[in-house]
């Protein structure tokens, strides 16, 4: 056997323990936070004149922005040097979108988390 069949059983392995412990209500309550987080994220950045939203449809925990003004490999270094993973730079993989960054919020990204993201944001646009 390969080394990737063992990793794929392991990771099958591993799901199916977090599912269990988690159970159907730990999950929903896991998407709802993840849900909820994302929209925070997208309120508070969508109030920045230098961020326009790249589509209007419902969306999970994923979302598209638009930096008309700047480029989001500036962006993202600047806010890599603030200990921000800030997103993924769709500019190089779909050019046709302009500066867009994908970017995501989780379960695990606090009300400060969002908040600094905003800040530092906020800071590298002005």
């Amino acid at each position: 056997t390969s080394n990737i069949c063992t990793n794929q059983g392991l990771v099958v392995t591993a799901a199916t323990i977090f599912m269990r412990l988690m159970g159907a209500s730990g999950l929903l309550q896991t998407a709802q936070t993840c849900h909820q987080r994302a929209q925070q994220l997208q309120t508070l950045l969508h109030q920045h004149p230098d961020i326009e939203p790249v589509f209007t449809a419902p969306f999970f925990n994923e979302f598209v922005i638009r930096f008309p003004k700047h480029r989001c490999h500036d962006i993202l270094n600047t806010l890599r040097k603030h200990g921000i993973q800030g997103g993924y730079d769709l500019s190089q993989t779909h050019p046709e979108l302009g500066q867009a960054l994908l970017v995501c919020a989780t379960e695990v990204n606090t009300d400060s988390d969002i908040e600094r993201y905003q800040q530092c944001l906020q800071q590298d646009l002005s």
